[in-house]
């Protein structure tokens, strides 16, 4: 299941069917109540109350114009345009990573994690890399999936020759100096190397390492905290858009273990879900019995595919999504409002009945 970039189809889009907080919670309670096994799906929508911006607009649309993320095959390239471009990844997530990672989890998380806790949601599917639901449930929430990865660690993706001599080991502590306790790190869920050597380290930690590597870019770095009139446009998976910058003064290290290709644990555009989360994915749907999806047009393949065999197996589906989406023919349901609104509120009214 390889992941390309998303498009939605062309419009006209179809309004959303249901306008009303009242009519929402109530159909979003009675498909909880009367399924033994919901799932819900989540997508970037569900983050923007953290402060994390959506790839989309109410309208389907790119919120960042002539937004170009980086293919997996440009990433791991072994010669000098390979090299230039992970100059160019590593620069601009150095700036974008630090506002995700501090970001917190927003009504939605928690009103889900409070569902779960209850068994009114029993597995959760995420598109996001942000690792919030963690943040949220304290922990790895039961019966999850992250479809797309997260971008809390850093895994080796192109074997070595030749291990490095690194100074220190950065990889190997248990907080950083940006971000204080390393709290959202796991590899409970890499069970497979790939073309790499297996080494996993914490994006916490490598951010402390660039930023000593890179004294006048963690001097902007600073500037971007403190001096609000610098913001830059953001993008959900923590890259920014920079114009005009020589990326090739960034320094950026090898994997320790093998002088390989570092790379965020995250899906990039061109490269295949990890074997073991698709597996994953498809045996929550098998096991669901119904589906809610949240914050999500459902734009990439790999998430699409998951609620099309829900509905296509007869199974109920209910999307609360602002804007437009790739699955909007498939639901008899689209709820066109606030994700934290609704869900804040049907969390409120089951822990009351």
């Amino acid at each position: 299941m390889r992941v390309a970039i998303p498009s939605l189809p062309a419009g006209p889009h179809a309004p959303p069917t249901v306008h009303t907080v009242e009519h929402a919670t109530h159909l979003i309670e009675q498909l909880l109540t009367r399924n033994a096994r919901p799932l819900v799906l989540t997508g970037a929508g569900v983050s923007v109350d953290s402060g994390i911006k959506s790839y989309r607009g109410e309208n389907g649309m790119y919120l960042n114009r002539g937004y170009r993320p980086i293919y997996f095959h440009e990433f791991v390239d072994r010669g000098a345009a390979g090299d230039a471009k992970r100059h160019r990844y590593w620069a601009r997530s150095f700036l974008g990573y630090p506002p995700l990672r501090t970001a917190q989890p927003n009504p939605t998380h928690t009103a889900l994690a409070a569902l779960q806790r209850t068994g009114a949601v029993h597995g959760l599917i995420t598109q996001n890399v942000d690792r919030l639901h963690h943040a949220a449930w304290h922990g790895v929430p039961p019966h999850s999936v992250e479809l797309h990865g997260a971008l809390s660690e850093v895994v080796c993706v192109a074997r070595g020759t030749q291990p490095p001599q690194p100074t220190s080991r950065w990889w190997d502590v248990p907080t950083s100096k940006t971000f204080g306790p390393i709290d959202r790190y796991t590899t409970a869920h890499i069970h497979d190397p790939g073309t790499g050597c297996g080494f996993v380290a914490p994006r916490d930690a490598l951010q402390d390492e660039l930023a000593d590597a890179n004294p006048a870019w963690a001097a902007w770095a600073e500037r971007l905290l403190h001096e609000p009139d610098l913001a830059l446009r953001r993008n959900p998976d923590g890259d920014v858009q920079l114009e005009g910058v020589d990326y090739d003064t960034f320094a950026y290290p090898a994997c320790p273990s093998c002088g390989g290709i570092l790379k965020p644990d995250v899906v990039f555009f061109g490269e295949n879900v990890r074997n073991s989360v698709r597996l994953a994915a498809e045996r929550l749907v098998h096991d669901a019995d119904a589906l809610l999806i949240i914050g999500s047009t459902l734009a990439t393949h790999s998430a699409y595919r998951l609620v099309r065999d829900m509905v296509e197996a007869g199974k109920p589906a209910i999307l609360l999504n602002r804007g437009p989406t790739r699955a909007d023919a498939l639901l008899k349901h689209r709820i066109g409002l606030d994700c934290a609104q609704v869900m804040e509120q049907v969390a409120h009214n089951m822990a009351h009945t």
